[in-house]
């Protein structure tokens, strides 16, 4: 399996809202965005935007999306998220920054791994590739 490497610099602002969307989901699937994960959030977004969005912006953003999230249905946010990311790859590359949110913490609880699954799916990849998608991001 190939790892997809995509620089956000790439993404129209509607898919890098998605992506920043499917990592907000992934890391509050446990109740509660920590720390550590809004520190993956905010240096993912900075890293791969190569500073184009500066740190201002970006927290802006994700104080945004963060607000808007809580609450919402999230199959239907899922199905939204992959309207807006047509190339597989792209949706592809967002589970992975999915997944490094969750990693960002140290702890993999069940329920994250369960998210990714169903992410995976609702974005058009078999819920195996959840599994794929964590070691990759293991990996760096």
């Amino acid at each position: 399996m190939e790892t997809t490497i995509l620089s956000l610099a790439q993404l129209e602002l509607n898919e890098l809202e998605a992506f920043v969307e499917l990592m907000f989901l992934a890391a509050y699937t446990d109740g509660a965005v920590n720390a550590d994960e809004r520190a993956a959030f905010r240096g993912q977004v900075v890293k791969g935007t190569h500073g184009q969005l500066d740190d201002a912006l970006v927290a802006s953003l994700l104080a945004h999306i963060e607000e808007s999230m809580v609450g919402v249905d999230r199959a239907e946010q899922l199905a939204s998220i992959r309207a807006r990311l047509g190339d597989p790859r792209k949706r592809r590359a967002a589970l992975r920054h999915a997944a490094m949110v969750v990693l960002a913490d140290g702890v993999l609880g069940l329920d994250e791994v369960k998210f990714l699954e169903t992410a995976a799916v609702a974005l058009g990849e078999p819920a195996e590739a959840a599994r794929q998608i964590l070691d990759e991001a293991r990996r760096g």
